[in-house]
């Protein structure tokens, strides 16, 4: 019986006409593991196309060799996959409702899952699921490997970035033995570090400075100084001219708080709907929080959202907050 990556790999030889999806609101980790997808069926001369709900995001621009990234299956036009595979996302509804409808019709003929969330269900007919491995991207980098392709150029970058983005550049528990290794295998083949460090930084916009200013203010601490977390509703950032995407990072910051175990950010998203991003240090899990409240992520990092304003949403988090932060002391 093949094992996950050696079917995948006779996936990507024999067949043809993929479709490499990924989660909304993509971040780093995400957008390295569909990019490293795309490079090795190029470099294996296939048909294939890439799909978001949310678009590219701008953040990462400079990584993109080229691709589009197609936001509805309309934009594909006359191109049908024959197999679809789903990166870094740890249910069938984290694509979308769109790639949720593909799935529960089976609109696909072959589908693959390439994750490494612990709660992910093997939704796919073939699954890739390593909870232990640091990032997606960390797993494309094996399949890589497996059917003998150099992790460098712009495959090496784009599986660099995704093992950045989802270790903290190598400073989360989830850094391990394999993760350095690969990432040095990388640098080796001819990464610069220094000039991939500029271009992930050096980015940000004024606005989005003075906005985490102005959120710093703004800090809440609570249960003896152990949780940290701010709210942001729609308005404030539309009076700032930014995006949700402007918040990406800031849970983490607030982890630097001395004493702080969970750290949240709480922002409205939509009509009358929620969205809480928590990050968490060393032994305390808040994934089951997230697990809880119908979310997911990992033991570090997770998210979640539900109905509601952010006051409601406040009340019933805090409290599953409180007991993952007594359940690691």
């Amino acid at each position: 019986m093949l094992t996950p990556v050696s079917a995948i790999c006779e996936t990507l030889k024999t067949q043809n006409d993929f479709l490499i999806v990924s989660h909304a609101m993509p971040d780093g980790d995400a957008i390295g593991s569909q990019l490293g997808l795309g490079l090795i069926l190029q470099s294996l001369g296939k048909n294939f196309r890439l799909y978001n709900l949310s678009g590219f995001p701008d953040a990462f621009s400079w990584a993109n060799p080229g691709f589009s990234f197609a936001q509805t299956l309309a934009e594909l036009g006359n191109f049908k996959p024959k197999v679809c595979i789903f990166t870094d996302c740890g249910d069938s509804l984290r694509a979308g409702p769109e790639m949720a409808r593909c799935l529960a019709d089976r609109t696909f003929p072959l589908t693959v899952s390439i994750d490494h969330h612990r709660e992910n269900p093997d939704f796919a007919d073939i699954n890739l699921v390593e909870p232990t491995a640091s990032a997606a991207s960390y797993l494309v980098g094996k399949i890589a490997k497996a059917l003998n392709i150099p992790l460098k150029g712009e495959l090496g970058q784009a599986v660099y970035l995704g093992l950045v983005e989802d270790t903290g550049s190598f400073s989360y528990g989830n850094t391990d033995a394999d993760t350095l290794a690969m990432a040095a295998e990388i640098v080796k083949l001819g990464l610069s570090v220094g000039r991939f460090n500029a271009c992930l930084e050096n980015i940000w916009s004024l606005e989005r400075f003075r906005f985490w200013g102005k959120l710093s203010s703004q800090i809440q601490l609570t249960h003896h100084n152990s949780i940290a977390y701010v709210c942001v509703t729609r308005k404030m950032l539309d009076e700032a001219g930014l995006t949700a995407a402007d918040l990406s990072d800031f849970a983490s910051n607030l982890r630097k708080i001395r004493g702080v175990k969970i750290s949240a950010v709480i922002r409205e998203n939509g009509e009358n709907r929620v969205k809480i991003s928590m990050r968490s240090i060393l032994n305390v899990n808040i994934q089951k929080v997230a697990v809880h409240f119908g979310g997911g992520g990992h033991k570090n990092a997770a998210a979640m959202e539900m109905d509601g304003d952010i006051a409601g949403a406040l009340q019933a988090v805090l409290p599953e907050m409180i007991k993952a932060a007594d359940a690691a002391a």
